[in-house]
């Protein structure tokens, strides 16, 4: 089993493309927060990367250290 060491996250804005639009079930063009997201391990390999496209009315962003 692996574990991780170190996660880095990305935060954008940009406006939603036809394709994204059809998927969130979007009426009309609207900015999205696209979340990128890459785990590490303890050697600085990347074990999982995700990318979030979000709904800028729909979106909170917390973060805790």
């Amino acid at each position: 089993m692996w574990r991780w060491a170190s996660l880095r996250s990305q935060v954008s804005a940009a406006m939603a493309d036809d394709d994204i639009r059809q998927a969130l079930q979007l009426s009309e063009p609207m900015p999205l927060l696209i979340v990128r997201q890459t785990l590490f391990d303890h050697r600085k390999k990347p074990i999982e990367y995700s990318e979030s496209f979000c709904r800028s009315d729909m979106y909170e962003f917390t973060s805790e250290s």
